[in-house]
């Protein structure tokens, strides 16, 4: 089983859908994403890269491709339904 959110979401079930549970922001974004990645799950990251004002490197986040956990064209059909 591919779990999605890092939350204990097995004490909601179905109600979880109509916001019978508490997700943090974070989960519900990383949920979100998994169909802008056509179905990839990946870490979520607040920084991309940090630079100094002399133009120097402080941090570059490592891209990472993740983990399939939903299928390409479930994930496209999806988010074409929420685009709507």
């Amino acid at each position: 089983r591919r779990v999605l959110f890092r939350s204990d979401s097995s004490r909601f079930g179905l109600s979880l859908s109509l916001g019978g549970g508490e997700v943090s922001l974070v989960d519900l974004a990383q949920v979100y994403s998994v169909f802008a990645t056509g179905g990839y799950r990946t870490e979520p990251t607040p920084f991309k890269r940090i630079i100094d004002d002399k133009e120097r490197v402080i941090y570059d986040s490592v891209s990472n491709n993740g983990v399939q956990v939903l299928d390409q064209g479930v994930a496209y059909i999806i988010s074409d339904i929420l685009s709507d």
